[in-house]
């Protein structure tokens, strides 16, 4: 949806000069894919009371972004500063991950991070092999999105049961 709307936004918020943002928004979407992944890492450590990993999460994430944005940009002006932020949460994701399996039970590193990664790697590859500002880099980012959701929840056994859960009980017995 993000990716699809991008045009529009742009053009409503601050006019048509801005069109050359387009693409550096749908590139944004993937910020948002992994912040997702990751934000269950984050708030693991919350709840165990490791406030200061978490907060050390955070600062990887900007010693990854923060010397790849002017690189990015300088490269490959917004897509690549985009791209820098993209790889800055990716950076948060790993080492959430890092403090969090010290605190609790994730299982190996391939289930949670390898699978995701493999499909936001490999569907981005699609990606940057498209036009810019085309239907189909809409659709191609979209799909990113999907893929990543989707290999995200198939590799957390927990969210594989809720989802069975919620398929197989009325709406008014999730609650108890």
């Amino acid at each position: 949806l993000w990716v699809l709307l991008a045009p529009l936004a742009i053009r409503v918020v601050y006019g048509s000069a801005f069109a050359p943002a387009v693409a550096a928004l749908q590139v944004m979407a993937g910020v948002c894919v992994v912040a997702a992944i990751h934000g269950h890492y984050r708030y693991a450590l919350i709840a165990a009371g490791r406030h200061r990993d978490e907060m050390i999460t955070s600062g990887m994430g900007t010693l990854a972004a923060l010397p790849l944005i002017p690189i990015g940009y300088a490269q490959w002006g917004l897509m690549g500063a985009a791209g820098a932020l993209v790889v800055g949460e990716c950076a948060i994701w790993v080492s959430a991950w890092w403090f969090t399996r010290g605190h609790v039970p994730l299982g190996w590193l391939g289930v949670h991070l390898v699978l995701p990664s493999m499909v936001i790697g490999g569907l981005m590859w699609i990606v940057t092999r498209l036009p810019p500002n085309s239907v189909r880099l809409a659709a191609a980012v979209a799909i990113v999105v999907v893929g990543a959701t989707v290999a995200a929840v198939a590799t957390q056994p927990e969210a594989r049961q809720a989802l069975a859960r919620l398929i197989r009980d009325k709406p008014a017995d999730l609650h108890s």
